[in-house]
């Protein structure tokens, strides 16, 4: 009989083991799914608003400037590819190229208008990173920062390593009339992302400074993760 009840007692408690494992492994599914369905929602968000911005500026081009329209629809096929494209994760050096196509764009609308200042060229352009993660902070600097006042100003764009992580900064001047609504919305589409992506080790913090707005995005470096 104690040999039974042992067997018997075993037997329960590995059944519950069992049952308490596949509990887990299914909480921990959908979890995966939920966070994996809030993302795809979130770049969903993002695309069709940069996208619908880039091509307005290829339509006014058109009729102005055949040529130059003829570029912008090349740098926007890129943007339109990165966009379809698996938005899990890229390289830093394909953000950067993107931002640069994009920038192309917005000089050719903005002219004179539009100075860009870039100090970034010694980040780790082979560091993995989501795509389409620094795109929109650059794109709310240009639209809600440089068009929105009548003389232009200058965009600044820098990079650095700062011990095992990276500080990649946006700093625009800030325009006379009040902010107009939905600035912050890519603010928090790349928040939430940078949270699922990295947890506690990312961060974005976003202010005024001295007449100008600035963003700083920390970020880990993986490659040191690794190490």
């Amino acid at each position: 009989r104690f040999v039974f009840g042992s067997t018997a007692a075993t037997a329960l408690v590995g059944a519950a083991l069992l049952r308490y494992l596949w509990v887990l492994d299914d909480w921990r599914e959908r979890r995966d799914a939920l966070a994996r369905a809030q993302l795809e929602a979130l770049q969903a968000r993002i695309r069709p608003h940069f996208l619908f911005n880039s091509l307005n500026t290829a339509l006014a081009l058109v009729s102005i400037d055949p040529q130059a329209a003829e570029r912008t629809l090349e740098n926007l096929s890129d943007l339109f590819r990165a966009a379809l494209d698996d938005p899990r994760e890229g390289t830093l050096g394909e953000e950067l190229d993107l931002i640069d196509r994009y920038l192309a764009i917005e000089q050719l609308r903005l002219g004179a208008r539009l100075r860009i200042a870039r100090d970034w060229d010694d980040l780790p352009r082979e560091l993995p990173l989501p795509r389409l993660l620094l795109q929109p902070l650059v794109e709310n600097a240009v639209h809600h920062g440089i068009a929105a006042c009548a003389e232009g100003g200058t965009l600044e764009l820098r990079g650095r390593r700062n011990g095992n992580a990276l500080e990649i900064s946006v700093r625009n001047p800030l325009p006379h009339a009040p902010a107009r609504a939905g600035t912050g919305h890519g603010l928090a589409n790349v928040r939430a992302r940078i949270g699922y992506h990295f947890g506690a080790r990312a961060a974005l913090e976003a202010g005024a400074v001295d007449a100008h707005w600035q963003v700083t995005l920390r970020l880990p470096d993986a490659r040191t993760d690794r190490r």
